[in-house]
């Protein structure tokens, strides 16, 4: 199992679940990748997600906004053994439903 080695202390963990509650996506392996799931941050806070992908030592991705008048999101996703360790970790604290998204993304 990956170490979370840039989340030194309990404070960004905590802050990263919050996060995570509000703001992730738990995603289940696709078929064409099986074993691979991964966990996706993405928002219009551009100082968050550069936080998020610092913690998680990933690059951040700029998206193109939906309509000219939008704001800018961005994203960072973790995948595979990194992604399942971040998901078990954070699972205690979230609301029921994101619970079962970890099952079901950690189970694939």
């Amino acid at each position: 199992m990956h170490r979370l080695a840039p989340l030194s202390t309990a404070h960004d963990f905590h802050w990263l679940v919050g996060i995570l509650e509000g703001e992730a996506t738990f995603g289940a392996a696709p078929p064409s990748r099986p074993g691979i799931p991964f966990l996706r941050v993405c928002m219009t806070d551009l100082d968050v997600i550069e936080r998020v992908a610092r913690l998680w030592d990933r690059a951040l991705i700029t998206l193109p906004a939906r309509q000219a008048h939008y704001r800018v999101p961005y994203a960072t996703v973790i995948k595979g053994a990194r992604a399942v360790a971040v998901m078990l970790a954070a699972r205690p604290y979230p609301s029921g439903e994101r619970r079962t998204r970890v099952d079901m993304a950690t189970a694939s």
